[in-house]
């Protein structure tokens, strides 16, 4: 059984669940500027879209994704 998220607004942005929210606050709170699902991608066939791009971190960041993974950019 999979559970429905709940669509959240923070800083104008709406976010696919409440936990991206919580990840784009704690961002903040640590100083660090994000984009939200800046650039989707398509790997072995199939469409992908990250939850956020942190710039000075130079990585990708997936909140729940159902499979581990890593891009490189």
């Amino acid at each position: 059984m999979k559970i429905k998220s709940i669509d959240t607004i923070y800083k104008d942005f709406k976010f696919r669940s409440r936990l991206e929210a919580r990840w784009a606050i704690f961002f903040d709170e640590l100083g660090l500027l994000w984009e939200y699902e800046k650039e989707g991608f398509e790997v072995d066939g199939l469409k992908y879209l990250p939850d956020f791009w942190l710039p000075a971190l130079d990585c990708w960041i997936e909140v729940k994704g159902d499979m581990p993974g890593y891009l490189e950019n």
